[in-house]
């Protein structure tokens, strides 16, 4: 029986959303949960908290991140390890992979600081978590799996009608969100604002390297779709998202062009998931894609017109200039921010949605578009985003939904990304379990009806 640890058990979204959804869950019979962090009183006293239900399956882990021989015995008792111990880059995150990745086990956590991870994960961990077959993702619930998921389904979608050698010219999400703030993604905010160690978080391309790069779209006041088609939102406005959203969409389009998982690591691929130049059934993304994405409604409130899109455009740029740029400001607002560790109640929570469209247009002669919708429940920053980082556990240490199996990448290891270790595995999990749905069509260009629905 597999065995999931939670560090940072006692953390908001931990306590109040992701260890009850694991303790009830329909699975909860198939995996023990180990509740892991600084403080043993504190954790005894979550785990007395969280009731009899599955108590028999649930224990206790104390240790520090700098007791490297803590470390180790708890991913030792471990088959995954889901870190909430956050901001990432000042709590010694990198002493808890370096462990998982020696003893081969897996690492999920929901770090937003996309600088951390390409200069702290990457370029020490991808190699010898391929290696080991340690499968790591960083940044796996609302930043980054659903926007980056929406377009691998969009994707696959068109590949399993029109073929591999058609793909995306450009795509763009927009997003449709409500719920409340979140005062660890702020706090990482924070962190990244203070950084000593700097990259330009401009630059999508900072996961993938420094041999690719290419064009960065720079930001716009208003966004629209790519193709005209109906029933899609027709504005929106600049993303805060889409500032990490992208390194990881980014990552994911250069782990799909691979053309094998490489002549060192090819016996960690099991009998029967043998990849191919293409990953086999796995979609490829074309040379020049252009990712977007845009925020095209906030609770109740949907920007239907350009005025109002470029209004909350100006609106952000003007308020993340002060707050990125001066620390004054950050000091000044720091009373008034939610500390990490907090949260709305769970009734705004489970009020709240998460809502994504996509609109994608491929490339060549005849272009065509395709429109995929990803309907999630609850608030993206607590309760989706915990319920995405549990299915996402899930799918790498319990067998996969009839019909689907991980792509051959989970099989190898390193620092992946949603789609490019969990794929369709997740999609029909999130489907099954009730997180989230996502479907696409294939539409003409310009068409009012859809072609094709899968």
């Amino acid at each position: 029986m597999p065995t999931i640890a939670v560090y940072g058990a006692t953390a908001y979204t931990s306590r109040e959303h992701l260890l009850p959804y694991l303790i009830n869950h329909a699975d909860s019979a198939s995996y023990t949960l180990i509740l892991a962090g600084r403080s043993k009183a504190k954790l005894d006293a979550l785990n007395e908290s969280l009731g009899k239900a599955g108590a028999d399956r649930r224990s206790v882990v104390a240790t520090t991140l700098e007791d490297a021989a803590g470390v180790a015995a708890l991913v030792g008792k471990s088959d995954i390890v889901i870190n909430f111990a956050g901001p990432y880059q000042l709590y010694n995150a990198p002493a808890l992979i370096d462990a998982c990745v020696t003893a081969g086990k897996h690492y999920l956590d929901l770090t937003g600081e996309s600088h951390y991870v390409a200069n702290q994960v990457v370029p020490k961990f991808d190699f010898a978590a391929a290696k080991s077959g340690s499968v790591v993702i960083p940044m796996s619930g609302f930043d980054c799996i659903p926007g980056d998921l929406v377009i691998y389904h969009g994707l696959r979608t068109l590949q399993n009608k029109l073929g591999k050698g058609v793909a995306f010219a450009e795509s763009t999400n927009f997003y449709e969100i409500g719920g409340g703030i979140s005062g660890g993604t702020l706090a990482s905010v924070s962190a990244a604002a203070e950084a000593e160690e700097k990259t330009d978080i401009s630059d999508e391309w900072i996961l993938t390297g420094a041999s690719v790069t290419g064009p960065t779209p720079r930001p716009q006041l208003v966004y629209t779709p790519p193709a005209k088609v109906p029933n899609v939102p027709s504005y929106g406005a600049f993303f805060v998202g889409y500032i990490v959203n992208r390194t990881a969409i980014r990552r994911s389009w250069y782990l799909s062009r691979m053309t094998h998982p490489g002549p060192a690591h090819a016996d960690n691929v099991p009998n029967g998931v043998a990849p191919s130049a293409d990953f086999g059934f796995e979609p490829r993304h074309g040379d020049h894609t252009v990712f977007k994405e845009s925020l095209a409604g906030f609770g109740k409130v949907r920007f239907s017109n350009s005025i109002t899109a470029a209004l909350v455009s100006l609106s952000f740029f003007v308020f993340a200039g002060l707050y990125m740029g001066l620390k004054f400001v950050r000091d000044l607002l720091k009373p008034y921010i939610p500390p990490p560790g907090t949260g709305p109640t769970k009734e705004v929570c489970e009020k709240g949605f998460t809502k994504i469209t996509n609109v994608s247009v491929s490339d060549g002669d005849k272009p065509v578009a395709v429109v995929s919708r990803y309907d999630g429940k609850g608030d993206p920053g607590y309760y989706h985003t915990a319920r995405v980082l549990a299915e996402s556990a899930l799918s790498l240490v319990l067998p996969a939904p009839k019909g689907t199996a991980l792509p051959p990448l989970a099989h190898v290891g390193g620092v992946l990304t949603g789609p490019s270790a969990l794929g369709m595995v997740l999609v029909e999990r999130m489907r099954i379990h009730g997180v989230a749905t996502i479907t696409s069509e294939i539409v003409e260009v310009g068409a009012a009806e859809s072609k094709k629905d899968i």
